[in-house]
C-alpha cells in the first residue's frame, strides 16, 4: 500500500479482538447460491441473508444476490 501512496493500516486481529460483535454465519454453499441467482428460495439462504443484514455487510448481500457462494 505504501508503494501506491495509500495511507491506511490493516488490523489483522479477529473482529472479537477488535471489539466488533458479529453473529456467526453458516456457509450456504454453491447450490444455495445458485438458487439465489435463479430467484429461488432456500431456508439456509434466508437465514444467511438475515445475519448478513444484522451484521451490516452490504458487499456480502450483493454477492449472494448475484449468486456467489460463501
Amino acid at each position: 500500500m505504501a508503494e501506491l501512496d495509500i495511507d491506511a493500516q490493516v488490523d489483522h486481529r479477529s473482529p472479537e479482538a477488535q471489539g466488533i460483535e458479529l453473529e456467526r454465519q453458516h456457509k450456504i454453499g454453491p447450490a444455495a447460491a445458485r438458487m439465489a441467482g435463479q430467484g429461488l428460495e432456500s431456508e439456509r439462504l434466508e437465514e444467511h441473508l438475515a445475519i448478513a443484514r444484522a451484521n451490516g455487510d452490504p458487499e456480502q448481500l450483493q454477492a449472494i444476490e448475484a449468486g456467489a457462494a460463501f
